[in-house]
């Protein structure tokens, strides 16, 4: 339900006036580096998006900055300083194919770009053959970039990268196939046009909300079950 990014905002924002000094500092520090990093990802991706392309993969790429907070927990867990965090943003690689085809894929994906940059043996993490309990279904590597400086990529599916925004639900809707997708869409965007528009009545949502879930099938799953 993209409530992944309600707790990333709300980890800032507590942040902010919990350890204002901290949070300016950062924040300043990232502001200041902001047009040498935009440059820095574009020279990263250049190569692996012609390289991509002609692979006649259907993809999208981009950088993704992490947040303040997030860069404030590896500046506190490595006892380091701003400009000793390597992994200030990362790559994501979004491919589109079958359901048949997506590890193979992804693979392929990972070997186009450990091509281009030197991997760190240890920092890949596999959850495609072991997916996370929470559903997450991905590939992570990090490489040596141009510079020396290394950089985290992230490798998904598009169906991937939808069970990580939107959570469990979309697995079942791509369990269930097509039939439910209308249903699956409509539900999210209720909540997240609920979400952003604070100024709606919120007593007359929630109950046009119970009204069309308690209708519908209702799954209960323990963490075991895939």
């Amino acid at each position: 339900m993209g409530l992944y990014n309600i707790k990333t905002e709300m980890e800032d924002l507590a942040m902010k006036y919990m350890e204002p000094d901290t949070y300016k500092y950062i924040a300043q520090k990232l502001s200041d580096t902001r047009k040498e990093r935009t440059k820095y990802i574009n020279d990263f991706i250049r190569p692996l998006k012609e390289k991509l392309v002609k692979a006649n993969f259907d993809f999208e790429i981009y950088g993704r900055p992490k947040s303040i907070h997030s860069i404030w927990n590896k500046m506190k867990k490595k006892g380091v300083g701003f400009e000793e965090v390597y992994d200030l943003f990362a790559i994501r690689i979004l491919v589109n194919t079958s359901l048949e085809k997506e590890k193979e894929e992804c693979w392929k994906v990972y070997s186009i770009i450990t091509d281009e940059y030197n991997p760190s043996p240890e920092r890949l993490r596999d959850w495609l053959s072991n997916p996370k309990s929470n559903g997450y279904e991905a590939l992570h590597t990090t490489v040596m970039g141009p510079l020396g400086k290394w950089v985290e990529v992230q490798i998904r599916t598009r169906r991937m990268n939808e069970i990580a925004e939107k959570g469990l639900a979309a697995h079942w809707k791509y369990k269930e196939g097509k039939d439910d997708e209308s249903r699956f869409d409509k539900w999210f965007h209720q909540i997240r046009e609920a979400l952003s528009n604070p100024d709606d009545n919120s007593v007359d949502f929630l109950q046009d909300f119970k009204t069309s879930f308690l209708a519908e099938e209702i799954y209960v799953y323990t963490p075991r079950e895939k």
